[in-house]
Parts: C-alpha cells; structure tokens; sequence
C-alpha cells in the first residue's frame, strides 16, 4: 500500500470559504501514533481519531474541526486510517 491515501468526504468541511471534501492521510508513524492505543484507532473510537486524523491529514483539520464532522464523513476517515492499519503481509 502507498503511504499516503487519498480520501472523499461525502459532506465535507468548511475550510475557510471553501467546501473541502477530498483529503490525503499519509500512513501513520509511531510519532503520529503517539499516547493512542491501536485497538481505538483500530475500533474506530471518536477520541483517538480526533487526535490522529490531524496529525496524519492534508489539509490540516483541528480536532474541533473533526468533531463537527457528520457521522458518515468520520466513518470515511476512520476506513481510510483502517486501510493502512489492516494492510500486514500474508
């Protein structure tokens, strides 16, 4: 797999005066995974996403930013982050 991965949000974020819905998320590092357990990035929890999605994400969203998301959008963001996590070879 690539180390970077291109995503499209299905609602997007306003950034600026702009309706942004296509990011790039570069594979996390030890460094981006910093004081988060994998098991909740890995399951998808709110909190741990919220700290990593913008250590990993171009543009660069904020936390809050994150949690004003939709629901389906996170669930894009966390798919994205899953692919990296998931991809371990046979």
């Amino acid at each position: 797999m690539s180390a970077t991965q291109k995503i499209t949000l299905i609602d997007g974020i306003q950034l600026g005066e702009v309706l942004t819905k296509e990011f790039t998320l570069s594979e996390p590092t030890p460094g981006s995974l910093r004081g988060l357990k994998l098991q909740d990035v890995f399951t998808g929890d709110i909190d741990a996403l919220s700290t990593l999605i913008p250590r990993i994400c171009l543009p660069f969203i904020t936390p809050a930013q994150f949690a004003a998301l939709s629901f389906k959008d996170v669930v894009t963001f966390q798919t994205g982050v899953i692919g990296f996590l998931a991809d371990t070879p046979a």
